[in-house]
C-alpha cells in the first residue's frame, strides 16, 4: 500500500517529468529556440544527473527514474537549441 510520502513523491516526479514538454513542444511548433536559455537547460542537466547519481548511491529507484528521465528531456531541449 502506498504511503502519503510515496504519493508525494510520485506527483512530484510526474510533474518533474512534463516539465520540460511544454518548452519542447513550442520548439518543434515555432522552429525557433530564440527565447531559450541553453545555459539553464545545461545546468538543469547537469544537476539531474547529479541526483541520478545520488539516487544510485542512495539505491533509490525512484529518484534515478525521475532525473534519467528528465534528464533525457533536458537534453532534447539542449540538442534542439543546437540545431535550431
Amino acid at each position: 500500500m502506498s504511503t502519503e510520502k510515496d504519493i508525494v513523491g510520485f506527483i512530484a516526479g510526474v510533474l518533474i517529468v512534463v516539465s520540460c514538454l511544454p518548452q519542447i513542444v513550442k520548439i518543434f511548433k515555432t522552429k525557433s529556440v530564440k527565447d531559450v536559455s541553453i545555459y539553464m537547460y545545461i545546468l538543469l542537466f547537469v544537476a539531474q544527473a547529479l541526483w541520478a547519481c545520488y539516487g544510485f548511491l542512495s539505491n533509490d529507484i525512484h529518484v534515478i527514474i525521475t532525473n534519467v528521465v528528465s534528464g533525457s528531456m533536458s537534453l532534447i531541449v539542449i540538442g534542439l537549441c543546437l540545431y535550431y
